[in-house]
């Protein structure tokens, strides 16, 4: 039996040595990036590679290489497996190699293969700009700026923010970074110094409504369905999206939150704008005391969110505002239990 093992492990050994030691891995993965609009080579351009390798035992690699003056990258040294490509550059959309629909086809390597001819395009950027104006032709600076684009969320079309700005002194803005499509333009409102200032909840509320510049939209229009969409094409600018701002009549919700257990904030949501959220201020002397200022006239839902990351409590309830400000609104915060409906609360 000792003479058996012997042969055996001297015969495992002469295998061993037949094999020799374990190839180095030598796969290779190299491409070009170009500008989808002139197919010029791209210099300078950020190309990252992640992968899952097919030996379990190593882990996922990340590798990243700039394009050199002809838009090349190469890969080298790459372990069999699949991975997937993304390129990026200052000027252009990001993109993903084989995308299609809203997944990248990854890119299967065999031991020792070398794959070549792989063509990244990328987008050059378009830019919107303009200028927002009050009703006396004066600039206003410092106001957000969103580019909204119609998009699928929770299964239905919903204008989504794609991109930002914020006027100047001068009352000009530029968004970057945009896709072609069409596109709604939208500042954010603008309260008067003393709406900011008076934080007392104190005081009855006043018998005459508070005069703010809401949120408008292109070309100067509080309703979004009157705004006018602006066209955006795969790179250069698009110029003098300009928006007029109007004074605007709004009103306050006042109102208390039972059970006060950390509240962060109350938030009012415009059932005329697809749940977009267009009420930013927030007031309160204690937990669970609020008002919102800023209201033009329709129908809002109201939501409380906790503090709690956890969210443990939530509460939510629909006020309609007239012609006056609202007051008395009690917002009940659900227990543990009565949370079944949290996500899509948060998703409205």
């Amino acid at each position: 039996m000792k003479c058996l093992w012997i042969g055996l492990l001297a015969c495992g050994g002469s295998l061993l040595a037949l094999q020799g030691p374990p190839a180095v891995p030598d796969g290779t993965i190299e491409g070009q990036v170009v500008n989808r609009s002139t197919g010029a080579p791209l210099k300078k351009a950020l190309v990252e590679l992640t992968g899952s390798l097919t030996n379990v035992k190593l882990q996922p690699i990340e590798l990243a290489r700039e394009t050199d003056a002809q838009g090349r990258f190469v890969f080298s040294g790459l372990e069999a497996g699949r991975y997937e490509l993304t390129a990026s550059r200052q000027g252009f959309l990001k993109h993903d190699y084989g995308v299609h629909r809203y997944a990248a086809t990854p890119i299967s390597l065999a031991n020792g293969e070398h794959r070549s001819g792989i063509v990244v395009q990328l987008a050059p950027w378009a830019v919107l700009s303009g200028r927002v104006l009050d009703e006396d032709g004066e600039p206003v600076m410092d106001l957000d700026i969103s580019a909204l684009r119609l998009e699928y969320r929770d299964g239905r079309r919903q204008w989504s923010e794609a991109g930002t700005g914020k006027t100047s002194d001068l009352g000009e803005y530029r968004i970057p970074k945009l896709a072609p499509g069409q596109y709604l333009v939208k500042t954010g409102s603008r309260f008067p110094a003393y709406l900011y200032a008076d934080k007392s909840l104190s005081q009855p509320l006043p018998k005459t409504a508070d005069v703010i510049y809401a949120a408008a939209y292109h070309p100067g229009t509080t309703d979004q369905p009157a705004a006018v969409p602006v066209q955006v094409g795969s790179g250069g600018e698009v110029r003098g999206v300009d928006i007029r701002l109007s004074p605007t009549r709004t009103f306050r919700i006042r109102g208390s939150v039972g059970k006060p257990a950390g509240v962060a904030a109350v938030l009012a949501w415009s059932s005329k704008e697809s749940g977009e959220r267009v009420i930013d201020l927030h007031i309160g002397e204690s937990e669970n005391r609020f008002e919102l200022r800023g209201m033009p006239p329709g129908t809002y839902e109201l939501i409380v969110e906790p503090e709690d990351s956890g969210l443990k409590a939530l509460a939510r309830q629909m006020v309609v505002v007239g012609d006056r400000h609202v007051d008395g609104v009690v917002m009940t915060l659900r227990s543990e239990e009565q949370t079944s409906e949290l996500q899509s609360l948060r998703h409205l």
